[in-house]
């Protein structure tokens, strides 16, 4: 999930992973096209095939019995969507965090999940300045 284009391909298996019977190979290409803000290289059904047989070779999708319809079983759905929360919610905003050294004061009733994020961030940047990363 390191490429944009990856992350919004599992965006649009999530979103049409509801379809009663799956999917074809078009409409996640067609929601691709209208989730990429890069018009200058239009996302194709080659591109959209070829991107779903590696979602079948990751086990994260499958292809409906006898037919050219794809789909995600729930145990697949929340792993998909466990990827994406934790990019987008947990990893990415630790390293952002540690560009400020100093924060501001501490309040009284602090939530358990702000305290986990503080302890993370801390130690993110006490691993930056072993490994020579932060300023």
């Amino acid at each position: 999930m390191q490429k944009h284009r990856m992350r919004i391909v599992t965006e649009s298996i999530l979103a049409l992973s509801t379809a009663p019977g799956g999917f074809t190979s078009p409409q996640p290409a067609q929601k691709i096209r209208q989730l990429m803000a890069d018009q200058r290289h239009p996302y194709t059904l080659r591109q959209a095939s070829y991107d779903l047989n590696k979602f079948r070779g990751k086990a994260l999708l499958e292809r409906a019995h006898h037919s050219r319809r794809y789909r995600c079983t729930h145990h697949k759905i929340r792993t998909l969507a466990a990827i994406l929360i934790l990019r987008d919610k947990v990893i990415r905003p630790v390293p952002a965090g540690t560009a400020e050294k100093k924060r501001g004061p501490r309040t009284k009733n602090m939530h358990p999940l702000d305290i986990h994020y503080e302890n993370l961030r801390s130690e993110m940047l006490r691993t930056f300045e072993t490994l020579g990363l932060a300023a």
